[in-house]
């Protein structure tokens, strides 16, 4: 799958899932990041999907993960409570531990660019998937 192609899948995999949370393509901003996350060769997808209240909150919006698998994509993570998806680190499984941040306040936390205190999370991939929730990660100090 090209580059195109595998933004145009991404953009639609997030409609799906806007619209299975009660929300609608067009209250919503897609932020598509292209990264061979599992080392396979395959560039998979990141989207950041932001201003939909379905998939929205205070602590922050959704994060999909989507596996290039030639021809489709597969979602092996939707990570509500996202602020910001910060990097990530080589974990114990094919995938990657992420950081990301959370406006949740149960750890050590630092103003974030909008001046509201956000908490860093190490995201594992276990069982096949990541957590489904930012704030179910470890806090990173």
């Amino acid at each position: 799958m090209d580059s195109k192609a595998l933004s145009n899948n991404a953009s639609r995999a997030a409609e799906r899932y806007i619209e299975s949370q009660g929300g609608s393509i067009f209250h919503s901003r897609l932020s598509i990041a292209q990264q061979d996350l599992n080392g396979d060769g395959r560039q998979d997808a990141v989207v950041y999907i932001k201003d939909d209240p379905s998939v929205c909150t205070f602590e922050g919006c959704t994060l999909l993960i989507l596996e290039n698998q030639g021809n489709s994509l597969k979602q092996i993570g939707a990570i509500r409570n996202v602020h910001a998806r910060l990097g990530m680190r080589q974990g114990e499984s094919e995938w990657p531990t992420l950081i990301v941040a959370s406006r949740d306040n149960s750890g050590s936390s630092t103003a974030g660019s909008d001046g509201v205190a956000v908490t860093a999370y190490a995201l594992p991939f276990s069982n096949g998937a990541y957590p489904s929730d930012a704030t179910l990660g470890t806090p990173v100090e």
